[in-house]
Parts: structure tokens; sequence; C-alpha cells
């Protein structure tokens, strides 16, 4: 999605660039135009390779990337396109924070089972890299995924130079989010539940809550990516809870065939005390299903701030009999609005063009700038 936008921009002009191991890159479909190691990692790619480029733009501020940002020549802007799980460390005073009480238990349990060197590894492997924070003092542009994102990480780091806001983000919806499913509304009552494996998904909770509604819709769980060990736990725990009802998918599958299932739910539950899941999110406010967002999420306040008709999980808590009204013609229409404004093609476009020219700007007046 990223490299169509620029390229849309820029046709021609634009390098892909991955860090994999072993070639490990089989699910990338877009044509690559340099494969990185883990030595490359380690080290850092040459500043006269990186002076060819104008822009640089990081997908997700990951510590594979921090030699080679630290390494850039400053007549290369550097963009930093935010995912969420690469700044909420830097919001949350700790990983926990973003857990409630029976996930948390879980995750800690789950940690106190890796074998040492596991542990060990990771320390070694993040203890080599500079610190995230020195990395960050380099990048020039950063762009979270929702807007009002800026300030909650901007707000932590006071101390220290910031990069400036920019506004980007993946995808758009005629092209990647609803393709196929163009003026169609969700077709029958299923609950998505969660995005992924990951513990912040909050599923324990979540599943708990669908078993005590007295409801019969399924419950369509995504778990192909995350936690090998939660997504085993989770298999167990939702057909103990909700039997035939639970609808786990496991597996990578084609997009098409996602959005059907998708299209099949009425109802979205995402148990999420940060941002996560805004594709998936935006998508189902399109075909007009009721969301419920955790009040403490950013995305909920966002969303709200901007007309949504979204409802919280702590409503759902208080009364079970929501997971069973659909919103009204005139709701459904304001979501659908409230989400052309922002991730239409013809917002993208404009914001890949703001972003590019803002990126320029800055290289330019670079070249002026003495240490």
């Amino acid at each position: 999605m990223a490299v169509a936008a620029f390229e849309k921009y820029a046709p021609g002009r634009n390098d892909l660039c991955l860090y994999a191991h072993n070639s490990a890159h089989r699910f990338v479909r877009t044509q690559v135009s340099k494969v990185h190691s883990k030595l490359d990692a380690i080290r850092g790619l040459c500043p006269d390779y990186l002076s060819a480029y104008d822009i640089i733009v990081i997908h997700s501020l990951h510590p594979a990337f921090f030699r080679t940002l630290l390494r850039a020549p400053r007549s290369v802007t550097l963009v930093w396109v935010g995912w969420g799980y690469d700044y909420y460390d830097l919001v949350l005073s700790s990983g926990a924070e973003a857990l409630l009480p029976e996930t948390q238990a879980h995750e800690t349990s789950t940690q106190k089972k890796k074998p040492i060197r596991v542990g060990l590894k990771q320390w070694l492997e993040r203890a080599s890299m500079p610190s995230k924070r020195k990395v960050i003092e380099r990048i020039d542009l950063f762009a979270p995924v929702l807007p009002t994102e800026y300030e909650l990480v901007a707000s932590k780091l006071t101390d220290r130079p910031f990069p400036i806001f920019a506004r980007w983000n993946y995808g758009t919806l005629e092209d990647d989010l609803i393709r196929g499913f163009e003026n169609c509304w969700v077709d029958s009552d299923a609950i998505l539940v969660g995005n992924s494996a990951a513990h912040t998904s909050n599923h324990r909770e979540a599943l708990r809550l669908l078993a005590n509604a007295s409801t019969s819709q399924m419950a369509i769980i995504p778990l192909s990516y995350g936690s090998p060990e939660n997504r085993d736990d989770l298999l167990t725990m939702g057909r103990a809870l909700l039997g035939d009802r639970f609808v786990p998918l496991v597996n990578f599958i084609p997009i098409d065939q996602y959005n059907k299932y998708l299209r099949s739910c009425g109802y979205v539950l995402m148990n999420h005390v940060r941002q996560q899941a805004v594709g998936n999110i935006v998508t189902m406010m399109y075909l007009g299903a009721r969301i419920f967002l955790r009040e403490e999420c950013e995305t909920y306040r966002f969303l709200k701030a901007e007309g949504a008709y979204i409802n919280s999980v702590q409503e759902l808590e208080r009364n079970p009999h929501m997971i069973h009204a659909p919103l009204s013609p005139n709701e459904r229409v304001c979501n659908r609005q409230v989400v052309q404004k922002h991730w239409s093609r013809e917002a993208s476009e404009k914001n890949t063009r703001c972003l590019v020219e803002q990126a320029l700007s800055l290289r330019d007046s670079s070249k002026y700038v003495t240490a």
C-alpha cells in the first residue's frame, strides 16, 4: 500500500528495501530493490549508499533500522511512519498498561516459561543497538497512525528534539480496504473480536464478556499473527467458552476472502487499551457495523471527536443486549462519511503529496545548516 501511494506520486522513483532472514520475504508481492541482512542491521548501511536518496521512509521504528538511521547524511530527510507498537512503549510506562488483568496474568506466566537462552538472546540484541530516543532525535518527520497520537508521544520526550508532525498512513478505502465491497453493508450479525494473537487484544476478557452475553452469534477471531503461545491457549479457551460459535482464523488468507468474513460481522469488539486494528475498524465503519472500543483507547477518543457513532466496551459490559442492536441507517451513513474524510483515495493522495513536499522542503533547507 505504501509503495503504491508513493509510486502514484513519483512513478519509478522509489526503492523498497527490506531487512529479512534468509530471504524470508515470501509474503512480499511488491518488487523489492534490496534485501538487507542482519549484518547490515548491526553495522548500519553505508552513508554513501543512503545519500543517493532525497527521502528515506521508515515503516515502523524497528531496532534493525537504528544504526542505519544514525549513519544517514543530514541531506537525507528521514520520515518515520509509525505503526503503534513502535511508539506506545514511549507513551506507556510499561507494556502491562496495555493489558487487562486476566490477560496480563497470562502474559506474565508465558514470559516465565520462556527458555533463559531466548530471553538472553533478545536482551543481547536490544543491548547491541543504539537507544531509540537517540535515533528519534535524528528523525525529521513523524506520522503516527492517528494525528492525535502525535502529542501523546511528543509529550513524553520534551527534554530532547522531536520530529515534526506529518500526516500519512496506509491504504485507501477504494484501493485496499473495501475493494470489491464498494457501497455494500454488513449482511449478517457475527462478531469480529480483536485483530491478532497479540496479548494487547485482551481476548480473554472479551471472550468472557461474549460468553456471558447470552448470544448465539458467531465470533470471528483473527489469530494469524502475534504470539503463537497466546494463540494456542486462546483456541482452547475460545472453544470451551463459545463452542461452535468460536471461529478462529489462524492462517493468512487472501484479502478478498478476509473481507467476506468482515462483511458477515455486524458487530466489532476491539478490547485494546492502546490504538490498534485501525484498518479493521475503518473497514467495519464503512460497512456499517456497530463497533465497541475501550473508552481509554485513543482510537475511541479520536473517532468520537470526529462525530462517529462508536460505542465503548464498558457500555457493552453494562448492557450486553447492545450486541443485538444494529446501527440505524443514519448512523451507518455518518460513520461512512467519517472514514471517507480520512481514508479515501482523495485524502490519501493529498496526504502523500503534502508529506513528500514537506520532506523535500526540509531536505533543501538542510543544505544551508552547518554543524
